[in-house]
């Protein structure tokens, strides 16, 4: 589709000028991956249906989009369980499916199962294990009356005047 720049009246194609758009914030995204750039990229040529078959920029788009929020978070949702690992262990992931010349891949579900080995579950609050019983244990510790942010208890007695 063929469209017109309303300033300058020069025509460009559409679908062209979405791509462009795509590429530069690919770009954008590169910077933001720094070192563990290439390795992004190679991991998102594996949804490609082919060895040697492209990948439209905004599927790549959209992968990386899902992978950013991935490396910033470091929290996954898998088969209805939330889990959290780190950088190094997304990293190491997608350099395991990559080795694997795997192609065609539909989800993510193959980067979260490599994942699982050294990921923590977190709970319905977004803790672990570990924070939880951290938590648990401060609480059976806290004096009675200051459990769950409950003021101390409070002596009415005085308060109360008989006539």
């Amino acid at each position: 589709m063929k469209g017109q720049c309303p300033k300058c009246g020069a025509k460009f194609w559409l679908d062209a000028a979405v791509d462009a758009l795509w590429q530069r914030e690919l770009q954008e995204m590169a910077e933001e991956f720094g070192e563990f750039w290439e390795t992004v990229h190679e991991y998102t040529d594996c949804y490609r249906t082919s060895e040697f078959g492209e990948i439209r920029p905004k599927r790549r788009w959209d992968l990386m989009k899902r992978l950013m929020l991935l490396f910033q978070s470091g929290e996954f949702e898998f088969r209805g369980k939330r889990y959290r690992t780190t950088k190094q262990n997304i990293v190491n992931g997608m350099y395991e499916t990559v080795n694997r010349n795997i192609w065609n891949i539909k989800k993510d579900n193959y980067l979260y199962t490599i994942l699982l080995k050294n990921a923590e579950r977190l709970s319905a609050e977004g803790l672990t294990a570990a924070e939880e019983r951290a938590r648990e244990e401060e609480r059976r510790t806290a004096p009675r009356g200051e459990r769950h942010g409950e003021p101390g208890k409070v002596d009415f007695r005085g308060l109360i005047k008989n006539d």
